[in-house]
């Protein structure tokens, strides 16, 4: 997840190709390490999914070291990057990072406002019941009156 940041703002400090090179042999580095980590630990989603298994509080722990390994690494990565970085390319990232953090923040507001428009329309729905079926006008023909 921060790699993926990272690599996204990367693409816009215009690395040199020696740059290039060097954040391409930390990632496959970090790569190799990461699947050396998910080959030794594989996980029972049988055991995950019950929380009443005898080996459930095991597996979640298990987990959960996993996941701060994971960030461990990546953290480890994206500061070996950032030491690949010139002092200006330094700068210029963290201004990317700033108006990305700035653009999701909108993001996230416009999806509340989705989501708070959306749970208005359902309630309205539920309060308005079935939508009516209209009833058809009455046809002058079938009036049952005599012509």
């Amino acid at each position: 997840m921060l790699v993926g940041l990272l690599a996204r703002q990367l693409r816009e400090l215009n690395l040199t190709a020696d740059q290039r090179k060097q954040v391409r042999q930390l990632i496959v580095q970090t790569r190799q390490s990461q699947r050396a980590a998910a080959a030794h630990s594989r996980f029972d989603l049988t055991v995950l999914g019950d929380p009443g298994s005898p080996n459930y509080a095991q597996a979640v722990r298990a987990l959960q070291r996993r996941a701060a390994e994971r960030i461990s690494r990546e953290s480890t990565l994206a500061s070996r990057i950032y030491q690949v970085l010139t002092p200006e390319q330094r700068r210029n990232l963290a201004t990317l990072l700033a108006a990305d953090n700035i653009r999701m923040q909108h993001r996230r507001e416009q999806m509340q406002r989705m989501r708070e428009r959306m749970r208005q329309r359902m309630q309205q729905h539920h309060m308005q019941g079935p939508p009516q079926t209209p009833t058809p006008p009455a046809n002058p023909d079938s009036s049952g009156s005599p012509s």
